[in-house]
């Protein structure tokens, strides 16, 4: 199973890439939600898992979301999202497909867990 992690913040990104790759899970990270867009492009249907910050310098999560969707290459791919919650937040995220919603900061066994959920 190959993760993409899309959040701005350098140390919670290395954070989540260890601790996916602690639980054999490989993970990527990246700091912009272009670079995930990249990312997708270069792994060339190799992502099994998306899960991406809700507030990002470049774009925010829900851009970055509209843009993979719109790819019929990458439609298919299980995305989780990782915020702190809202009403609007989830009620945006379901309208976007987003299969799983992580609260910040998320547990170790939360992580782990929402990505092995989303690709069944």
């Amino acid at each position: 199973m190959k993760g993409l992690i899309v959040e701005d913040n350098v140390v919670s990104a290395a954070v989540f890439e260890e601790t996916l790759a602690n639980n054999d899970i490989d993970a990527v990270a990246v700091n912009e939600a272009r670079s995930g867009l990249d990312v997708l492009r270069d792994a060339q249907g190799e992502i099994d898992a998306i899960l991406v910050d809700l507030m990002m310098p470049d774009m925010d999560g829900f851009q970055f979301i509209r843009e993979v969707r719109k790819n019929q290459a990458w439609r298919d791919i299980p995305v989780g999202m990782c915020s702190a919650a809202t009403e609007e937040t989830l009620k945006t995220s379901a309208l976007l497909g987003v299969e799983l919603y992580l609260l910040k900061p998320p547990t170790e066994a939360d992580l782990v867990a929402t990505l092995r959920e989303a690709v069944g």
